[in-house]
């Protein structure tokens, strides 16, 4: 397990600060890019102006961008993740205290650490086990942020959308979520990334349910992420979406 140093703009004017100071970093720094590689093949006075005057105007963001993190304080990660971890410890409680034991599955709690400092965790697990993860059917159901019940979904795309998830993940996860009444959406991690990435990018079949605030909230990443905002509604819900999901991979 791990927590996050603080997100300066997010703690001093939640998300619209945020996406102020995130996005035109983006913008400028893919419009450099673009010019960079336009000037290799185009040589002319205005692209040198262009790229000068791009260059100036988006250094306020490139140094705005770096001081994005409080290197002085570490978030309390209630909601990111102690939630997820807590989620899947009480899945192992349920089927330990109901001695219930499956034939053909092996069902593993993982607490991979080290998310925040780029799902190292999660890389390292997959490195060390590809072995035995590929040699039996597995699917990793990953567990972040189980914040607010109306932003609960099971993602398609992780990493800032660039890492396509497994279908028989995602579906699996979906269909189980409507055996037991309820219907949650598909849905995306635009900004960021869940330890699902990893294991995706080593060739495991994963997904994660994520139920956080895609703004963000202004708990995300700051010293507000304490106890008080865990909702048991919410871990409620995704644990008996987690222990059908089980249930119906066993049967499968």
């Amino acid at each position: 397990m791990d927590s996050a140093f603080e997100w300066r703009y997010t703690y001093k004017g939640g998300a619209k600060l945020l996406r102020f100071v995130v996005v035109p970093t983006l913008f400028f720094s893919f419009v450099s890019m673009g010019i960079d590689i336009a000037a290799i093949f185009f040589k002319s006075d205005f692209i040198t102006i262009l790229f000068t005057v791009i260059e100036l105007v988006g250094c306020i963001w490139f140094i705005l961008i770096l001081f994005m993190s409080n290197w002085k304080k570490v978030v309390p990660g209630a909601l990111d993740d102690l939630t997820g971890v807590f989620t899947a410890g009480a899945l192992m409680r349920y089927f330990s205290e109901n001695n219930i034991r499956f034939e053909d599955t092996e069902v593993i709690v993982l607490a991979t650490g080290s998310e925040e400092a780029g799902l190292r965790g999660a890389m390292d697990f997959a490195k060390k086990h590809s072995d035995e993860l590929s040699g039996a059917e597995t699917i990793f159901i990953g567990l972040d942020t189980l914040a607010e019940k109306e932003h609960i979904g099971v993602n398609i795309k992780d990493m800032c959308s660039t890492v396509k998830l497994s279908e028989k993940a995602y579906n699996l996860v979906s269909e189980s979520a409507k055996n037991v009444g309820y219907e949650i959406p598909f849905s995306k991690v635009g900004f960021g990334a869940t330890d699902a990435a990893a294991m995706a990018c080593a060739g495991i079949s994963a997904t994660t349910i994520t139920a956080m605030d895609p703004a963000p909230g202004n708990y995300y990443h700051t010293r507000r992420d304490t106890p008080d905002l865990l909702k048991r509604d919410v871990i409620e819900e995704t644990l008996r979406i987690c222990i059908e999901t089980v249930y119906q991979f066993a049967e499968g």
